[in-house]
């Protein structure tokens, strides 16, 4: 029996039939995930050496020209591209479209292993390479600030510890990636003329600082059927500990940090800055150039008509519904200020789940749109209802059974 016979002959099946399928795909439609984009990893690994101090010659000559002599012979290249500026070098290698990534990272890994004798040779301030693979799942899908008034100097930890910790826990969160605040440092500013008095050195003292400031085991006792794990806690708590190192002896005296260095509780300096504006939703991140003396707070603040803020950018975990993720991370922040301090105001200018909603219900208004317009055309050409019904509900059928 041919199809046409088999759908006249059993009406009721066929429905059934429909029917099954219409619910099938209500279901999936409810299932499929949102995003603004599908998730594309382009076909290209980048290889990163900071070289702290160096310009870009010296990172030309000491780091990149090694790394491109190796990776040049990396299996199903394309192309090699490199930047050379100060403090950085960065290797690009662009493989064949459908070259399998993870095989291509263990051999470009492979490669930098074999350059690595040279760098270090040349360059042994050079940091460790690290490879970088961009994907559409690693763009930011929500960017928060956070102001302060009263409890400015604290925001960083503020931001750190009691807000982005438990963000990292929820559903669907990737990487978080903190810009501005102010970071809490020790800082010991040595008084030379005390230090040439005594005969101590600064890397003396460094050493020093560095083996006590250690926490270590210390094994273990046994009593009875209990076993106690020791532990000696050597970091320093507060800069009175820091002061109160013993650096050295003078005439059977102990000489005290303190003595010969001022020992502050401070913060490090700002090479980064951020503003945010609540009002219109407007965000400014600028890092300081080396050498450059200030951040011209004034012009930025009136640029970006905000004030001094924290702004971290988060990014979901490949695979993850963005809109799903979004929706549980704005309740994680409506519950967080409960117990954050009550001059912290916490602002989103960009949520990439708000897009996507919107383009989702304009996609759904133009559907509905044109599904009348099909509706009044077929009965107009047609001037059959019967036959316009037929044909009225095979492009939603036929849609819907897409989504399956």
């Amino acid at each position: 029996m041919k199809l046409p016979e088999f759908s006249v002959s059993r009406p009721n099946t066929v429905l059934m039939i429909f029917l099954a399928l219409a619910l099938f795909g209500g279901i999936s439609l409810s299932r499929l995930g949102i995003d603004m984009l599908p998730e594309i990893e382009p076909p290209a690994i980048s290889v990163v050496v900071p070289y702290p101090g160096a310009s870009a010659s010296d990172v030309e000559s000491d780091v990149t020209k090694y790394l491109e002599d190796q990776l040049s012979t990396v299996n199903n290249l394309d192309e090699l591209n490199s930047i050379s500026k100060d403090n950085l070098s960065v290797v690009t290698c662009k493989f064949d479209w459908g070259t399998d990534l993870d095989v291509a990272s263990n051999d470009v890994r492979d490669k930098v292993d074999l350059a690595k004798p040279d760098i270090e040779e040349h360059a042994p301030d050079a940091k460790e390479p690290f490879l970088f693979k961009f994907s559409s799942a690693s763009a930011p899908i929500m960017v928060v600030a956070v102001n302060a008034t009263e409890s400015w100097k604290n925001l960083y930890r503020i931001v750190d510890k009691q807000i982005a910790d438990p963000l990292k826990r929820v559903k669907g969160v990737g990487a978080i990636v903190i810009y501005g605040g102010l970071r809490r440092e020790i800082s010991v500013r040595f008084d030379r003329e005390r230090l040439a008095a005594f005969h101590l050195s600064t890397d003396d003292i460094v050493r020093i600082l560095k083996a006590e400031n250690l926490d270590m085991p210390a094994g273990n006792i046994k009593m009875g059927r209990i076993n106690y794990i020791l532990r000696l806690r050597g970091r320093f708590q507060s800069p009175e500990e820091v002061g109160a190192i013993i650096v050295g002896q003078h005439r059977g005296r102990p000489i005290y940090l303190r003595d010969v260095a001022n020992v502050q509780d401070s913060f490090q300096e700002e090479k980064m800055k951020a503003w945010a504006n609540g009002k219109d939703g407007v965000i400014f991140i600028i890092q300081k150039q080396s050498g450059q003396d200030s951040f011209q707070e004034e012009k930025m603040k009136a640029w970006a008509n905000g004030k001094d803020g924290v702004i971290f950018i988060i990014q979901k975990q490949s695979g993850e519904n963005t809109v799903a993720v979004c929706s549980a991370i704005r309740q994680k922040l409506e519950d967080l200020k409960k117990i954050l301090p009550s001059d912290v105001d916490i602002i989103i200018p960009m949520d990439n789940s708000e897009f996507i909603l919107n383009s989702v219900r304009n996609l759904a208004k133009t559907f509905l749109v044109s599904a009348v317009l099909v509706v009044l055309v077929t009965i107009l050409f047609l001037r059959r209802l019967r036959a316009s019904l037929i044909v009225i509900l095979t492009i939603p059928f036929s849609i819907i059974i897409a989504f399956i």
